[in-house]
């Protein structure tokens, strides 16, 4: 699914006045905003695989990969796959996403309200509501101990992917789990923005128990418990069950 709000923040927004003499690079930032949330070079695998390695493939078979990608990022078209496979297979690859990367980052600052960590954490652990009124991320990732296990723990996010990742990742909402819950009710540009300054402001914390996890953990062990008396009950029972099966057949 693509970032929508972001790729048309990213795409159509005016420069300021002190870059405007500056040439656009609009597959680079069509990259960044559509692919990087995935997808690294160099980086390390994040929810897609490190496309280093594919930046030496033949262009045919980069081409096939690329298209495949339409299931995740909507349909493309033969000028744009063309684009985007010879994109990966610049010699310029690199500085031309750095520079991307940072057109994209002075756009977003000229568009949006400054980022808020606060704000980001409030949004993260359902305080404050998302505005398309899907559920809060803590439901399901962590944060520094805080949050759900059923999706990755977001702590150290912030050392693999920058600030315009992070907030594709944020609204892009990849992960067919997360298509079902924020379908119709996606999260904004401006809640990423927040999300991301959040998980970013904790990116040096050391993985703990939160609440959270100590709720999940307890309710684990309770149901273990459980299961062990449970168990240790019914076995005598059962035992006792069998001595009367087996002295009925004696009787026979």
């Amino acid at each position: 699914m693509i970032s929508h709000t972001l790729v048309v923040l990213l795409l159509t927004q005016t420069p300021p006045a002190s870059s405007a003499a500056a040439p656009s690079d609009d597959i680079a930032e069509a990259y960044v905003a559509r692919c990087s949330g995935c997808h690294t070079v160099g980086g390390g695998a994040l929810k897609g695989p490190d496309l280093a390695a594919s930046t030496q493939w033949p262009r045919a078979s980069l081409r096939l990969a690329v298209a495949k990608m339409e299931k995740n990022v909507g349909a493309m078209t033969d000028s744009e796959l063309d684009a985007f496979t010879d994109f990966l297979l610049s010699p310029e690859l690199r500085p031309r996403l750095e520079a991307a990367r940072a057109a994209a980052a002075q756009k977003l600052q000229a568009k949006l309200d400054p980022p808020s960590a606060s704000t980001g954490e409030a949004l993260f652990e359902g305080i404050t509501r998302l505005d398309g009124g899907g559920p809060a991320c803590s439901a399901c990732h962590r944060v520094a101990g805080i949050g759900g296990a059923l999706g990755p723990d977001l702590t150290h996010l912030s050392g693999k992917m920058d600030e315009i990742g992070m907030v594709s990742a944020f609204q892009g909402a990849n992960f067919p789990v997360m298509r079902a819950a924020y379908a119709g009710r996606a999260v904004t540009a401006q809640e990423a923005v927040h999300l991301a300054a959040y998980v970013r402001s904790k990116k040096d914390s050391e993985v703990q128990t939160g609440p959270y996890s100590l709720v999940i953990g307890a309710g684990v062990g309770l149901g273990l418990a459980t299961f062990a008396a449970l168990a240790a009950l019914l076995r005598p029972r059962r035992r006792q069950s069998d001595r009367n099966l087996d002295l009925g057949r004696s009787n026979q």
